[in-house]
């Protein structure tokens, strides 16, 4: 385990690049309901309350579509995580067929099925615009975290989408060295497309946790 610094590093233009990619994704956070959905929040108090007593975050990003026969795996592994008692987990999940907030464990198992059918099918840089608009969102707490990756990369990841998904994933590392852990958990079948094993493979070897499940 890395032992964390009690004064942060050196200045540096590496250094100040990830912290202006973390001010930006936190902007960015704010617009994730607006951008990929207009309706509001299922439960406005229910959601604020959960918020305000949570201990831990539970992210889900829903790239695309996932087969049915995945989906129950899927659920049932991340409702194991969060545990039998969910009352104290703020639940959110990144889509384009959902709300990103849930009021309870139900309503999140049943949001995600509904995310992991109906999501569309969006070009590849929007797909991982979702992740950095969740990374936005991360911003703005500072709970443990874990962040499951879920469904397919459409197409074959450019430079610049590689690059932006670098600069979300250094700002993880800030976060998780400066405020709470993070962990990140790939249901990307890695075996399925070149795509999704060189978009998982980039969460690998970073200060946080990684499982490939």
């Amino acid at each position: 385990m890395r032992t964390k610094s009690q004064t942060p590093p050196s200045p540096s233009w590496g250094w100040i690049a990830v912290i202006a990619t973390f001010a930006t994704l936190g902007l960015g956070g704010v617009t994730l309901a607006i951008f990929f959905r207009d309706s509001a929040d299922p439960d406005e108090i229910s959601v604020r309350e959960r918020r305000q007593t949570a201990d831990q975050v539970c992210y889900s990003v829903v790239f695309s579509p996932v087969d049915v026969s995945k989906q129950f795996r899927i659920i049932d592994g991340i409702s194991a995580d969060v545990g039998s008692d969910s009352s104290s987990t703020d639940l959110v999940l990144g889509s384009t067929a959902t709300d990103p907030w849930c009021t309870s464990m139900a309503d999140y198992q049943s949001s995600l099925a509904l995310a992991m059918t109906k999501s569309s099918r969006l070009r590849l840089g929007k797909q991982t615009l979702i992740l950095s608009m969740i990374g936005g969102i991360m911003t703005k707490n500072q709970l443990p975290a874990t962040i499951y990756l879920i469904g397919n990369m459409q197409d074959t990841l450019t430079s610049g989408v590689i690059n932006r998904t670098l600069q979300t994933i250094a700002a993880f590392e800030v976060r998780n060295e400066v405020h709470a852990p993070i962990r990140v958990v790939s249901y990307m079948d890695t075996a399925a497309t070149r795509a999704n094993a060189e978009y998982s493979g980039l969460f690998r070897g970073r200060v946080f946790n990684f499982e490939q499940r």
